[in-house]
């Protein structure tokens, strides 16, 4: 179901400043590779399919959905090290996968400090190679007990008097020991164990990241025949650059019906998380904490699945960037679309305004919580992109995508009349000046972090 309202600016200044009086407790629903399109109420029907979200559009409809929120990169750790601290990866400390995250304030240090009781559930990935890792450094999450380094789990049991135990792969959990009911059960646990304290607790579900298999009934939900094919599967970028017919070679074994098995499990875990999720939000309104708890729905970063004939994500189009995200804030307006664009570095920043906390003279990120409480706020629309493996550096703004890329084979995308990114713009003439001004800003962004892709960059 399309949201009705689209609005850009929401006037909420003196809901917000109450929630600061409030305290209101925080809750963090998060997964991991899930696109923006899976969750129905962005209303992207050639790709969801038969797929449907009930309790993510409940959440949208009571609250704020956000159309253009980014991450800055496409891959675990490092959308995650932006998640926790505020900062750009030369001040974190995280470009790619299994870094540990600098000794900086992070978002539940704050918490601690504001007086709030923290606990995190789930995946980490911010403290090196742990794999699980359970109990790893929490950078503030106070209750860590059932937080784990690494690992796309699909079933966990517990020990007595040892850490849990994640199993193999390939061994798949009931609706009790299954990974994504597993961790909603300590999530649930938390909350009614600190009802009556102000609490700020974040789950993290690996799903629906691969490998896709997930329990029954969900494994089988859907039929493979029913899952839509991307109209960008087959490639039709023009031209086809060097550094993206290798990536299509990587993939030259994902088949039409291979993508289509593979869809009918990452929708079926799509699934299993909303229902967890409702299981979640019903047992905040049982126990009259719905009305005193700013919920927080997002993801670290996109999968391609089948678009531009790829899995997975950390290369160069918008589904691996742009997220879903949905803000609940008690009291406040509902069923809101918000358009602007910002990005994870502002997730830290903005969600300690929402309560009323201010954040540390670290964070790099800007505070979007300003973009609901004043219509006359100056707001750069952009999302600058740094890729983990420092080969590209991007600028998404209302209008266009520009990738840089260190061979020099460059893409740029007009987001409002291709938003499948079929067309190559790079070299048209009539657009070199938007060119020109889009680099410039990501030369600027680049120097100013000094980013190793600034050692190339610097050179163009």
């Amino acid at each position: 179901m399309l949201l009705k309202r689209f609005l850009l600016i929401i006037l909420v200044g003196s809901i917000l400043a109450g929630c600061g009086q409030r305290k209101l407790n925080l809750l963090i629903l998060h997964t991991d590779q899930q696109s923006q399109w899976t969750v129905g109420v962005y209303g992207l029907d050639d790709l969801r399919g038969p797929l449907t979200t009930p309790n993510l559009d409940a959440l949208a409809e009571d609250g704020i959905l956000f159309t253009n929120f980014f991450t800055n990169s496409g891959v675990c750790s490092p959308s995650r090290a932006l998640m926790m601290t505020g900062c750009y990866a030369p001040r974190n400390g995280v470009y790619a996968n299994d870094m540990i995250m600098s000794d900086i304030p992070t978002l539940a240090t704050q918490l601690n400090d504001a007086g709030y009781t923290t606990g995190y559930a789930g995946k980490w990935h911010l403290s090196g190679m742990g794999h699980p890792g359970w109990e790893p450094d929490g950078y503030g999450w106070t209750d860590n007990r059932f937080m784990f380094n690494s690992g796309h789990y699909k079933k966990i049991t517990e020990q007595e008097g040892e850490n849990p135990k994640a199993h193999p792969y390939k061994v798949i959990g009931d609706k009790k020991s299954y990974t994504t009911d597993w961790l909603t059960n300590k999530t649930l646990e938390f909350i009614r164990t600190n009802r009556n304290t102000k609490f700020a607790y974040m789950v993290s579900y690996p799903d629906p990241h691969q490998p896709w298999e997930v329990r029954e009934p969900f494994n089988s939900m859907f039929d493979p025949a029913d899952m839509s094919i991307p109209d960008s599967y087959s490639q039709r970028i023009d031209p086809l650059t060097g550094w993206h017919a290798d990536i299509v070679k990587s993939h030259k074994k994902l088949s039409q019906s291979k993508l289509q098995r593979i869809k009918s499990k990452y929708s079926g875990s799509v699934k299993l998380l909303d229902y967890n999720m409702g299981r979640i939000i019903d047992e905040l309104k049982e126990l009259d904490l719905y009305d005193k708890t700013l919920i927080v729905f997002t993801t670290d970063h996109g999968e391609y699945m089948g678009e531009h004939g790829m899995l997975y994500k950390n290369h160069f189009f918008e589904t691996a960037y742009r997220l879903p995200m949905i803000v609940r804030i008690p009291d406040g307006d509902k069923e809101v679309v918000n358009s602007h664009i910002f990005s994870m570095v502002d997730f830290m920043p903005g969600i300690l305004n929402l309560l009323g906390i201010e954040p540390n003279e670290e964070v790099q990120g800007r505070d979007f919580s300003r973009l609901l409480t004043d219509e006359n706020v100056e707001w750069k629309e952009e999302a600058q992109i740094h890729h983990a493996l420092h080969k590209g550096a991007g600028l998404f703004t209302p209008d266009y995508y520009l990738l840089l890329h260190r061979t020099g084979e460059h893409l740029l995308f007009d987001r409002k009349n291709d938003p499948k990114e079929l067309y190559n713009l790079y070299n048209d003439p009539d657009l070199q000046l938007v060119i020109i001004e889009m680099t410039n800003r990501i030369l600027e962004h680049h120097k100013l972090y000094n980013t190793p892709e600034w050692e190339w960059l610097g050179e163009l």
